[in-house]
């Protein structure tokens, strides 16, 4: 089950999440309509060679754009997956 998660990105129909799943610090991705397992959020895992350079991209579009917050999250999530 998912702990300590908070939303990293949102756009497109989906949502990036970072959070602990069996103690482990990962990277989550789902869907609005993404279903639950038992009650609970279940996101599809990002590997963990496909963390940085989603985060990277996701990073430069928030600079191309402006987006001070949406920058802050990228680098919070980079810093937790650390």
């Amino acid at each position: 089950m998912w702990n300590d998660q908070k939303v990293v990105w949102e756009g497109e129909g989906a949502t990036l999440i970072r959070g602990k799943l069996d103690g482990a610090k990962e990277l989550g991705l789902h869907w609005p309509n993404f279903p639950l397992s038992h009650g609970h959020l279940s996101p599809l895992v990002v590997p963990k060679s496909m963390r940085t350079p989603i985060l990277c991209g996701l990073l430069q579009q928030s600079l191309a754009a402006n987006q001070p917050e949406q920058k802050q999250k990228i680098l919070e999530a980079i810093d937790y997956l650390d």
